[in-house]
């Protein structure tokens, strides 16, 4: 690419915002009112010393801490305000080489793309979903299932070990220490090119970019004789002062081998009917996309029937939009906050007149 034209790139480049993360991508704070003065400088070429990514002149908020820098922006006057985002290591020197360079590195590397096609929408019943085989690219997939692999349960960050619980069981969540093939991805399906899919497939829109300090995403590990019971998830919680709705559950499943009567089945079930409406296996390499309402009920309670060196295991991320209904306390639906919601009584065994098995 000539000089010319990246000056040109240069120039048109409208930064949102920009925001340190740690190397486990907690947010370390943000700093658009100290770096886009110098980013000014450096696009007219006045600036008096190299750009930095982590620097003390940028006030940085967390010294001594290996961090990360995010800068968000659009191109020339975008209508449709397609955001990109730069991701650079600590003590690296931001010029046109290294900006080109990120560029190329940051494209989507992880998720086959074209299962993303224009044409892919959520089906209807019982509540908007959809199911895509193959989400991953073949080359990453070994690589992303390696780091899940080496996940320690001991080093788990929630463990649901009680074995009287009617609600869950043998199930282990991780949300950090993971291998940077794990982190990549997390900052991929939380990248604004891959969420404008989600929004094009869910409906949803304005869901938050970039962020991966929100609740709840991570690995779930569940082990023989484990389960998760039918339930509907929390609705919002509050980040750093402001309230987010809960819209969007994404989950990507990493079991190969997997046999029917392992049980595992993630269940999908009709709120009005009380039944269960459609199973899907937990197959590797299958994705489940589900918008998260109040009549979202999901679960896979039927005990884990599995030899015990066989896991069932899933990436989650959760995807959340701003709160706007100002002070009254309700969610997008009009739902006051609430927890996870049990539905224990649903018998998933029981054949409705119309079940689909995935």
């Amino acid at each position: 690419m000539s000089e010319r034209l990246v000056e040109s790139l240069l120039k048109h480049m409208n930064i949102k915002s920009v925001h340190y993360y740690n190397s486990n991508f907690n947010e370390a704070g943000r700093v658009d009112d100290k770096f886009l003065p110098q980013w000014t400088k450096f696009v007219a070429g006045n600036n008096d010393r190299p750009l930095i990514a982590n620097n003390a002149w940028l006030g940085d908020p967390i010294l001594g801490v290996v961090k990360q820098l995010f800068i968000n922006f659009t191109l020339f006057d975008d209508p449709d305000d397609n955001m990109f985002t730069l991701i650079y290591k600590e003590d690296e020197v931001i010029d046109a080489t290294t900006l080109l360079t990120h560029i190329v590195e940051n494209r989507p590397k992880f998720v086959d793309m074209e299962k993303l096609h224009n044409r892919l929408k959520c089906a209807p019943y019982p509540f908007p979903h959809v199911v895509i085989d193959g989400f991953l690219q073949s080359d990453t997939l070994p690589k992303i299932l390696s780091e899940v692999n080496k996940l320690q349960d001991a080093d788990a960050q929630t463990k649901y070990i009680d074995a009287s619980s009617p609600y869950e069981f043998n199930k282990y969540a991780f949300n950090s220490n993971y291998g940077p093939y794990l982190r990549k991805l997390f900052v991929e399906l939380n990248s604004p090119d891959f969420i404008k899919h989600i929004e094009r497939i869910t409906g949803v829109e304005n869901i938050i970019c970039n962020d991966l300090s929100l609740h709840g995403a991570g690995i779930h590990r569940i082990k023989s004789n484990g389960f998760l019971q039918l339930h509907t998830d929390f609705n919002t919680y509050y980040s750093k002062t402001r309230m987010l709705d809960r819209r969007i559950n994404l989950l990507i499943y990493l079991n190969p081998d997997w046999k029917a009567e392992y049980n595992g089945e993630l269940c999908l079930c009709d709120k009005n009917t009380n039944m269960c409406a459609k199973k899907i296996e937990p197959i590797l390499n299958r994705c489940v996309i589900f918008n998260t309402t109040c009549s979202s009920i999901h679960g896979h309670p039927e005990p884990f029937n599995a030899p015990d060196d066989v896991v069932r295991q899933s990436i989650a991320v959760y995807y959340y939009t701003e709160n706007t209904q100002g002070d009254k306390e309700i969610d997008f639906e009009g739902c006051p906050p609430r927890g996870t919601t049990w539905y224990p009584n649903i018998d998933v065994s029981a054949k409705p007149k119309q079940i689909f098995y995935v």
